[in-house]
């Protein structure tokens, strides 16, 4: 509920009045790129795609490569081409490496693309971090910027890609001051390009750093922890902890699996009426979901009832 204003006020006041940049990786990159783009072969005013200009540039692309749009959709290409961005492959090694048509066809369309949004001084959000790390690849900049940014706190870094990552790696390789916060068993974005090897790696690539484990949970029930810990138990690439706190028991978790998400608002709508027969007071119900896109059933499912 914060605005970022906010946020800087609250983090200065923390950091006894210290200048501090909080954002995200693409705000802090973007941030950077406007005064050091002439650097990397861009205008300082440049652009940034937004999603419908994205699909309209891709569509050119495929279409001036000899691709039809539609034999793969755009969605498809999209995706790979970030992908090759998140792994830092400019299109060249991304025609050096494609084996199957597809990726050929993706390669194609991926260095028309570049040299589009070049020519229109235009970046997409791949291009913020592909670009910064660019720019931290060159001497003098890395040696100013690391400068400026001698402190460094990662947050969520178990959802960090490549690219991300490289960011980070550059900044923080002459003084060494990182922090990073995350869980490697809470990992959910691999499909967006999150690599967890970069937080099970940290003490390798940062074997000076000292390691605080934070086992204790103040949100839930032991009876949610445990089944929490029982699932995490069977991922192939984990760290070893528990989570335990100081809470009760409490009620057991139940599991219910519906046939799509109507059937799953339908669910929830039971329950929740069976708590008002029992006496429950409305104000003391919320219902979570894990994605924007369910609310909608539930929003219509708990109008009609």
């Amino acid at each position: 509920g914060m605005s970022t204003r906010d946020i800087g006020f609250t983090v200065a006041a923390l950091t006894d009045g210290a200048r501090v940049w909080v954002s995200t990786f693409h705000a802090f990159c973007a941030r950077t790129l406007r005064r050091y783009a002439d650097r990397v072969g861009y205008a300082p005013g440049f652009t940034i795609l937004d999603d419908d200009d994205q699909r309209a540039a891709l569509r050119e692309s495929l279409v001036e490569t000899g691709t039809d749009p539609k034999q793969y959709g755009l969605p498809k290409v999209r995706w790979a081409i970030d992908e090759h961005k998140d792994h830092l492959r400019d299109p060249e090694l991304a025609k050096e490496q494609a084996d199957s048509p597809f990726e050929k066809a993706v390669a194609e369309a991926y260095a028309y693309y570049q040299d589009l949004l070049r020519q229109s001084n235009a970046l997409d959000f791949g291009d913020l971090l592909f670009q910064t790390v660019k720019l931290l690849q060159i001497d003098e900049v890395r040696d100013v910027l690391a400068n400026r940014h001698r402190f460094l706190l990662i947050d969520e870094y178990q959802d960090t890609n490549h690219a991300q990552y490289m960011v980070a790696k550059l900044l923080a390789e002459q003084h060494r001051n990182l922090c990073a916060t995350g869980d490697p068993n809470q990992s959910i974005y691999a499909w967006r390009g999150a690599d967890i090897s970069n937080i099970l790696d940290f003490e390798r690539d940062y074997p000076e750093a000292k390691v605080v484990k934070l086992e204790q949970n103040f949100r839930s029930t032991q009876t949610i922890l445990d089944a929490a810990n029982g699932l995490i138990a069977h991922n192939s690439e984990r760290r070893e902890y528990e989570l335990k706190t100081d809470a009760e028991e409490g009620q057991p978790v139940v599991l219910s699996v519906e046939a799509d998400e109507y059937a799953e608002a339908r669910y929830v709508a039971k329950v929740i009426r069976q708590r008002f027969g029992a006496g429950v007071s409305p104000d003391e119900v919320a219902v979570f979901y894990r994605a924007n896109a369910l609310s909608r059933a539930l929003e219509v499912t708990l109008l009609e009832r």
